[in-house]
């Protein structure tokens, strides 16, 4: 009997030949063999061109400068640099910023990737800014990886839409473009890793995925605090992406608590407690006591004003703080506008909860992260800052292009090149252009702190402290002119000594309106008042230098004016800058009081030592011009007690005393900054001993002194 040519489940089929594998794919168009590779290389190029993207839309801020608030990160980190990795334990068991008056804030790791940089590539700002950028733009490749896994590779035209809008978005400039806020792209990072490693645990169940994750996320919060409130979106990621059941859900929270119960703990036994000083010029919540009421209403006003900066990004300004950021109550219309945008949104959020839909997700990620800068349950520096909404603008992005594809009718989980998908590439297009046009210009305004001062101060009128930053930033650029026009004048340049005064006194002058108006903000502001008396000391507005002076020290009784702690050497410099004016009047007696006073609250500054012998040789009392010289030799040091040794020196010549002379010249030959004379005297006295050793010793000094101009005399009072 003929065997029969019927299949049945269980006959063994000869696999195809590789020619007739090849023959058949090539008749099935759909065949799910020849689809996938191709998903993946699109997968491959929208990473690739994430990652370009990114890092070309930053790629001016490179040659950037350090900015503000930099030096908080790269002057320790270059000390610390020196020791290598013998500097890593004092890194991880002290707070991380710390000066005579604060110790605040641990953030080992990002000072770790300072101390690592510029021990291993370069403290240059130029490799600073590059890291910051291939962070970013590496940061944004994670989260578009991440995507993938949550919303399933369907919707891979969505989430490479959600991360472009994230990547181009102008909110983020501050982050990128200013060094410190390396701190924000390091979190991060290491919480979008942390999730990538929780979500390990689903696909192969193995609790060690969920042990790593919160060790991975306690890394980020090593970098920086604030993303503390994202620890829980793994846990909400499990629920809104997959089929895991609610008590599994909640036995992964158990590793959480266990790892962060014993960080707490080994923190608590090695770390101090913060100490800042707060201002209310920053944040008056920190200082003064403000009803709930107000507290809530302003929370609500700064939350609104977070969700208008995603929509509008403009103007974006370095420093926000009070009162560019006002109090407000209930009375406010914003508030309410912004009150009841949320109450949707949340209400949004709790009706469709249980449809675990990515939308849902995304305004649970916005609203977490928004509500922790909101000053509602702590105050934050400054009231608020674009870094403040780094994390948060995720959640922005995934809900307006969520929005923006249901808008044309397009499935984000089937995209196509149709009709509508046209229309919807060509206006998801024009955003980003205009987005990223916006923040490629704005990283020209971080170029430096004077563009970025001098460019955003228009807006911030209202706002003390950058009044107050731009003013001192405008008395040192005035100073640097000044000195300048000095060496030109010098050299008998005088036409182009006359552009640098010119250019000295219309900087002084910007200051000193950026001072008045920080008193109009904040009335009795002690640094600003000292620094307008300053201004007219050394503008020889005696009338004008008195009355401020007067009223600084009026309101530093107890070293504090208004809401701004004056330290003891601010005080010693009003004291000594009255004494001068009361030596320009012929108040001698007022002059010589002024001057103890400032030799009281500060015995290392060294103008009033110097100032005051010079006063009492004038009246001829040269026995208390040495008592108080020689007390500025024993309590200064470098250049001022150089300069009362000289000054001892010079009236030992007067008084024929040669040999106290000598002694008084080779201390002073010794400091670091030397006055060419005392090496020239040296040398002439050795030359006249016959004691051609020492006279070439000083010789050889003067040489290398004059070669190497770094004394400029005391221009006398």
């Amino acid at each position: 009997m003929a065997k029969s040519r019927s299949s049945s489940p269980n006959k063994k089929v000869k696999a195809a030949s590789p020619a007739t594998t090849r023959h058949v794919d090539s008749q099935a168009p759909a065949s799910a063999v020849a689809v996938k590779p191709k998903k993946d290389r699109t997968i491959l190029y929208q990473k690739v061109a994430l990652f370009a993207i990114a890092f070309l839309l930053y790629a001016n801020s490179i040659p950037n400068r350090y900015n503000l608030d930099d030096e908080l990160y790269t002057t320790n980190a270059q000390k610390a640099a020196r020791h290598g990795f013998k500097a890593i334990p004092k890194i991880f068991s002290h707070n991380t910023f710390s000066d005579n008056e604060n110790s605040f804030e641990y953030r080992p790791v990002t000072m770790l990737s300072f101390v690592l940089q510029f021990r291993y590539l370069s403290p240059t700002p130029a490799i600073s800014h590059l890291v910051n950028v291939l962070l970013y733009a590496i940061t944004i490749v994670m989260i578009f990886t991440l995507m993938l896994k949550w919303f399933k590779k369907a919707h891979a035209w969505y989430a490479f839409a959600a991360c472009l809008l994230f990547a181009v978005h102008p909110l983020h400039t501050e982050v990128v473009d200013s060094v410190k806020s390396r701190d924000e792209l390091l979190a991060l990072f290491f919480a979008i890793l942390s999730f990538m490693v929780s979500w390990r645990y689903y696909g192969t169940k193995k609790w060690i995925y969920l042990f790593l994750y919160p060790v991975i996320f306690i890394i980020g919060t090593m970098c920086k605090r604030t993303i503390s409130p994202l620890l829980i979106i793994p846990p909400i990621a499990f629920y809104f992406f997959t089929d895991m059941p609610i008590k599994r859900i909640l036995l992964t929270l158990i590793p959480i608590f266990i790892v962060f119960r014993l960080t707490s703990m080994a923190a608590g036994t090695v770390l101090q407690p913060d100490e800042r000083l707060f201002f209310s010029l920053e944040n008056p919540f920190y200082v003064s006591s403000f009803s709930f009421a107000l507290k809530s209403a302003t929370a609500v006003y700064i939350s609104g004003w977070y969700m208008y900066l995603h929509f509008i990004p403009y103007p974006l300004v370095f420093y926000y703080g009070y009162k560019y950021v006002p109090i407000v109550g209930w009375d406010n219309i914003i508030v309410w506008i912004s009150l009841l945008t949320y109450l949707a949104l949340i209400g949004y959020i709790v009706w469709n909860f249980r449809k675990k839909s990515i939308p849902v997700f995304a305004a649970i990620w916005f609203v977490l992260n928004i509500f922790i800068f909101s000053n509602l349950f702590r105050p934050s520096p400054g009231m608020m800052a674009e870094r403040f909404m780094y994390a948060a603008s995720l959640g922005f992005c995934l809900m307006f292009c969520w929005f923006l594809f249901k808008l044309f009718k397009v499935d984000p989980a089937a995209f196509t090149l149709n009709k509508a998908g046209k229309r919807l590439a060509a206006t998801l297009l024009i955003i980003c252009l205009g987005f990223g046009a916006r923040s490629v210009d704005r990283n020209f305004d971080w170029k430096n702190k004077f563009t970025l001062y001098t460019h955003d101060i228009q807006y911030l009128e209202k706002s003390t402290k950058a009044n107050m930053l731009n003013g001192e930033l405008m008395m040192g650029v005035s100073n640097g002119y000044m000195q300048k026009a000095m060496m030109l004048k010098k050299n008998n340049e005088m036409s182009e000594a006359k552009i640098s005064y010119d250019s000295s006194r219309y900087f002084l002058q910007v200051a000193k309106a950026n001072f008045k108006q920080a008193l109009e903000i904040t009335p009795n502001m002690g640094s600003a008042i000292n620094n307008l008396a300053v201004i007219y000391f050394n503008e020889d507005s005696a009338a004008e230098a008195k009355r401020y002076i007067n009223m600084a020290l009026k309101g530093t009784a107890d070293l504090s004016v208004g809401d701004v702690a004056l330290n003891a050497n601010d005080r010693a410099k009003l004291n000594h800058n009255l004494g001068v004016l009361y030596y320009k009047e012929h108040k001698i007696d007022s002059a010589l009081i002024q001057f103890e006073l400032s030799i009281y609250y500060d015995s290392t500054f060294g103008e009033p030592y110097i100032d005051m012998s010079e006063v009492l040789l004038m009246s001829h009392d040269t026995a208390h011009a040495i008592k108080v010289l020689l007390r500025g030799a024993r309590n200064l040091s470098g250049q001022g007690q150089g300069m009362a040794l000289t000054d001892l020196a010079n009236i030992s010549l007067y008084r024929n005393d040669t040999a106290s002379a000598i002694m008084y010249c080779e201390q002073a030959s010794q400091m670091h900054v030397v006055n060419p004379q005392v090496l020239v005297f040296l040398r002439n006295y050795y030359q006249e001993k016959n004691d051609p050793e020492k006279a070439a010793y000083y010789d050889k000094r003067l040489q290398k002194v004059l070669n190497e101009p770094k004394y400029m005399p005391r221009t006398n009072m």
